[in-house]
């Protein structure tokens, strides 16, 4: 809360024109949703995410997304699953508010791989023509405006590919199950579909090889999430795709002087932590559901890094899909030596 207090300090402060606040958790009871008069209101696909505060279902977590909706404001949506539009469009009613669902619109520029972002863009267009409407009547977002936000539009992190010598590395900080099927649908697009990544395999493999070595590294420990549930669907989607799997708890380094390990059936892990307990149950649950898929566990996210390159071996290309946390992601990038800004 202490952070949206701060941004409502300084945006009024410096006299900004607009502002963007993305709610933390839901919304109806969210310390963003205290904004009298919002211009536009949106949401996003919604999954199951902090269950503990908004759950335990779909439709509870949609009612609480549906509170930023208010009188006066634009209410837009890209969400049409029958279960999740039907609380949206109650909600909208109980409100007083017109509702309206977007497409995608695929006629508008940029290259975007992930079907979500394809959505997201098309969203981001509508409250854009929706501000203006309400604000500057007449005016719209020409053709060349359009084509310059999608040109500096960066999101590190999300759907992101690094190549580091042998190894590529496919970064997404997908937590929970709606956003890790989309990363597991983007990495099998660019392995076996994409001719941007068909360009990348010709690149780094010798002509007449195998596919490359795929490798998934995941690390997320929260109390307000269902991360098994997270873990067994990025399972299903990978089923079979995978041949080495490491899990770590997302440090980047052991923290002060003490670096003592215990050895379970998975390799090193944090001695005396909860967070080593958690991960060494992903460790069994992700061998129970494939047996034939090597698992380990990495004390570190340096480890991790580490012990996927190693994983290489003398194959001349590996993919390695790194998911689960921002702060995984975020600890990769500083190991790979990726300005965040790129």
């Amino acid at each position: 809360p202490r952070y949206a207090v701060m941004s409502f300090h300084v945006f009024l402060h410096e006299g900004v024109d607009l502002a963007v606040y993305e709610t933390h958790k839901g919304g109806e009871f969210d310390q963003t949703n205290v904004i009298a008069h919002p211009v536009v209101t949106a949401i996003t696909p919604i999954g199951i995410d902090h269950i503990a505060t908004l759950g335990p279902s779909i439709e509870n977590i949609a009612w609480h997304k549906a509170g930023v909706f208010e009188v006066g404001a634009a209410a837009l949506s890209i969400c049409r699953e029958p279960a999740v539009a039907e609380v949206l469009n109650a909600r909208a009613a109980e409100k007083g508010v017109m509702l309206k669902f977007v497409g995608v619109d695929h006629q508008l520029p940029g290259d975007f791989a992930a079907r979500v972002q394809r959505l997201n863009r098309s969203l981001a267009r509508e409250v854009a023509d929706a501000f203006l409407a309400r604000m500057s009547p007449g005016q719209r977002l020409s053709r060349e405006d359009i084509v310059e936000g999608m040109r500096q539009f960066s999101w590190p992190g999300r759907f992101q590919t690094i190549h580091d010598g042998r190894c590529t590395w496919f970064l997404d900080g997908a937590h929970n199950e709606l956003s890790v099927r989309e990363a597991a649908e983007y990495k099998l697009h660019c392995l076996f579909f994409s001719s941007l990544c068909q360009r990348d395999v010709a690149d780094t493999a010798p002509r007449g090889s195998a596919l490359p070595r795929r490798v998934l590294v995941f690390a997320q420990v929260s109390h307000d999430r269902d991360v098994d549930s997270v873990l067994r669907r990025l399972a299903q989607y990978m089923q079979h795709k995978v041949q080495e799997v490491i899990f770590t708890v997302g440090k980047y380094d052991s923290y002060g002087t003490d670096n003592r390990l215990t050895s379970n059936s998975y390799g090193p892990a944090e001695s005396l932590s909860e967070e080593s307990t958690i991960i060494t149950r992903y460790a069994e649950i992700w061998q129970e559901l494939e047996p034939q898929a090597r698992v380990s566990i990495s004390a570190t996210t340096k480890d991790a890094v580490e012990r996927a390159r190693m994983s290489a071996g003398s194959a001349n290309n590996t993919h390695v899909l790194v998911t689960g946390s921002l702060r995984l992601v975020g600890n990769v990038f500083q190991i790979l030596g990726v300005a965040v800004a790129s």
